[in-house]
């Protein structure tokens, strides 16, 4: 279960509002071309040709770079992980957005990361 997903169910936020922070953080997450230069994966005008092609073709460009075999299929899976990552945490954007503020964001994360441990750990063993 995800942090948004026990949010609503435990009534703590409104759907509507996890998908109002979700959208944000997709918002705010880093440039995937940017990214891979500040990653050291790839140079600046390289990083720049490969949008340009995957705009005048309307491809992902991620999938450019898998084609034309400068990453392969795990490197893309980690690429867009670390995309997913780049963003901001949810609980910091619910704060920022007024919707917790940072004493409940904090306890109610810790609850949710007990029980995350507890649901792993019963998934392991079971």
């Amino acid at each position: 279960m995800q942090f948004g997903e026990y949010l609503v169910q435990n009534r703590i936020l409104s759907a509507h509002q996890i998908l109002k922070a979700l959208a944000e953080q997709r918002r705010r997450r880093t440039f995937i071309p940017l990214l891979l230069v500040d990653l050291g994966g790839l140079a600046d005008y390289r990083a720049l040709h490969y949008y340009n092609v995957a705009e005048k073709n309307s491809e992902d460009f991620l999938e450019v770079l898998l084609r034309e075999g400068f990453i392969s299929e795990e490197q893309c899976v980690q690429i867009r992980t670390a995309w997913m990552r780049s963003g901001p945490p949810l609980g910091k954007l619910l704060v920022e957005l007024g919707f917790m503020n940072e004493e409940s964001r904090a306890a109610v994360l810790e609850e949710y990361e007990v029980l995350k441990s507890l649901d792993e750990h019963l998934a392991k063993n079971y």
